[in-house]
């Protein structure tokens, strides 16, 4: 049954990534999914479910390379697609940290640490200010 939600899952969010890798922000959006305390917390369980049944350890594994994959392959097409440079940061790197920042943060925030949350967070989102810039809003006419 475990298994069964983690294949439902991971369908639904291959489709999901497939969309993303078009969409006019898509390094945005991986972002915000990894940023989502559901998703996070869900797969927090599954880790801690495998270092309890070793015996589906190893699918939950793949299932969980094959999105990695997908995301990569999104981050890598709009890398491309904005000439970024490869040097400093790679798309692989950039993936990661935008999957591991924001479950560490769960993570500790569940045991009420959260010193350097915020400014790590401004660190990402300042990156993607300069590279994936949201047009402006007409807040300011709303009256």
């Amino acid at each position: 049954m475990i298994l069964a939600l983690l294949w439902r899952n991971t369908g639904q969010r291959l489709e999901q990534l497939e969309k993303i890798a078009e969409a006019d922000h898509p390094l945005r959006e991986i972002w915000r999914q990894a940023g989502s305390a559901t998703r996070a917390a869900l797969l927090l369980e599954f880790m801690a479910l495998a270092n309890h049944r070793k015996s589906i350890q190893d699918e939950i594994g793949r299932w969980i390379e094959r999105l990695r994959v997908a995301q990569l392959d999104a981050v890598t097409a709009t890398w491309d697609r904005y000439g970024l440079d490869r040097e400093d940061l790679t798309p692989s790197a950039l993936l990661f940290m935008m999957n591991a920042i924001p479950r560490m943060m769960r993570l500790e925030e569940s045991f009420g640490i959260r010193t350097g949350h915020a400014d790590t967070v401004q660190i990402i989102e300042r990156f993607l200010d300069r590279i994936e810039p949201l047009p402006p809003t007409n807040d300011h006419l709303a009256v």
